[in-house]
């Protein structure tokens, strides 16, 4: 699928910046947030991103997308499938702050965060708050990371996955709200875990289960052994009796007789 190929493929073919395009026949706006009303339509799917990223001034985060190593491609082609695209968008003062950070990154660094912002199916505002009350994982365009979606006081909060309080947004807007494209603008850029730290952790936890492993295994044996010395010890104790039951039997027998011949 898109996700699981994209970041490698994009890499390898970089496209060049895209061109500002009008917006196709048919083009609507939805309030003033500017985002294209449910069921309109534009000129193609990929029109609608255009369209979302130039005419409807979505915050600047979309902006390098086009320009990102096809990163933009990337979301289009989404975009065009049966699923379609959501896009997670940080507002201007959560990409502004971010930007300095962003620049240092490496290609496939910054590859992985813009798609870490699409997941990959069009959630409508009425789905999206019903999917998050059955399971909150959701797959992203980066093919490796899952974004947790949460209610919390009547808002949706997202975090990275596995969940940390240190990377978490809420969303605070919905821009586009479109058949094969969701907008939703949030208040912070969403951080994708970071694979050094997640194989450590992973290498702790397994470190741990195995710890705890060997102690319960040591655990069973000892009463295990506890239990099979008493198992020894009573058998001890009844041969041992029986022993001296037999004994005294073949005593008391001989004398018996002595008597009765008397």
């Amino acid at each position: 699928g898109v996700a699981r190929r994209s970041r490698t493929r994009l890499l390898q073919h970089p496209s060049p910046p895209a061109r500002p395009l009008r917006p196709g026949p048919g083009a609507t706006t939805r309030g003033a947030g500017g985002g294209l009303g449910r069921g309109a339509t534009t000129g193609g799917v990929g029109g609608r991103f255009d369209d979302a990223l130039i005419r409807w001034r979505v915050p600047r985060l979309l902006r390098p997308l086009a320009m990102t190593a096809g990163v933009g491609d990337a979301f289009r082609e989404q975009i065009g499938s049966d699923l379609g695209l959501t896009i997670l968008c940080p507002d201007d003062e959560a990409v502004g702050a971010f930007m300095p950070r962003f620049h240092n990154l490496t290609a496939d660094e910054q590859v992985a965060l813009l798609l870490y912002h699409g997941l990959t199916m069009a959630y409508s505002e009425e789905l999206l708050s019903w999917v998050t009350r059955v399971h909150g994982e959701f797959s992203t365009l980066d093919g490796e990371d899952m974004l947790t979606i949460r209610h919390h006081r009547g808002r949706l909060m997202l975090s990275s996955w596995p969940p940390s309080s240190r990377n978490k947004t809420r969303i605070t807007k919905t821009v586009v709200d479109d058949d094969h494209l969701a907008v939703y603008l949030i208040d912070a850029v969403l951080i994708p875990a970071d694979p050094k730290r997640q194989r450590v952790v992973a290498l702790i936890v397994i470190i741990l289960v195995l710890v705890a492993g060997v102690l319960v295994a040591l655990f069973l044996l000892f009463h295990a052994l506890v239990y099979l010395g008493s198992l020894v010890c009573r058998l001890t104790r009844w041969c041992k009796d029986r022993a001296a039951a037999y004994a005294s039997a073949a005593r008391v027998t001989p004398h018996g007789q002595g008597q009765q011949e008397h």
